[in-house]
């Protein structure tokens, strides 16, 4: 969760907790950036986007028993600006999760806009056997499984993200 891929994120801080209710199991952690974050950019499609900064946390989620991890961005108003689903294999080691990605991603931003990204990617790793015919049908089925989940959910999604993000920034103030 400390997203050591990302050599551009210096200066940070991870909480995990363990989450069990009705809409998820499984790891939630708390990327926060210090006052010595460079600033990350990156391009999406909506345009390009601020993703790093002192005034950044990202809300990460690696459920139990799915094959996805999402990663849910909040600027300093507490508001989401960008919610990015990798579909993955999740591992749960004792010091911190984290997933190896399997190419095929899905976002939604403030406007409830759901793209679905890198199908190409996924194409072409199967084409030059970087997977076999399991994991792709794997990433399709799960691919689908959320667009059907995400479809006219996606504001009760965010309500739940927002109240997540609610609740740690209380148990900072005990």
């Amino acid at each position: 969760m400390l997203r050591q891929e990302w050599l551009e994120l210096n200066d940070k801080i991870l909480r995990v907790h363990e989450v069990n209710c009705p809409y998820f199991k499984g790891k939630v952690g708390f990327l926060i950036f210090g006052d010595k974050q460079n600033k990350v950019y990156v391009d999406t499609p909506s345009g390009r986007h601020l993703i790093a900064d002192k005034d950044i946390v990202w809300v990460q989620l690696a459920p139990y028993d799915n094959n996805w991890w999402a990663t849910i961005m909040f600027d300093k108003g507490a508001n989401i600006f960008e919610a990015y689903i990798d579909i993955s294999q999740n591992y749960f080691d004792e010091e911190e999760p984290y997933f190896t990605d399997y190419f095929l991603d899905i976002t939604f931003n403030e406007d409830y806009e759901i793209v679905v990204l890198d199908q190409d990617e996924l194409d072409k790793a199967l084409e030059e056997n970087v997977i076999d015919e399991k994991i792709y049908n794997l990433v399709l089925q799960t691919k689908n499984k959320l667009l059907y989940y995400l479809d006219g959910n996606v504001p009760a999604i965010k309500n739940f993200l927002e109240e997540l993000y609610i609740q740690w920034q209380l148990s900072l103030l005990h």
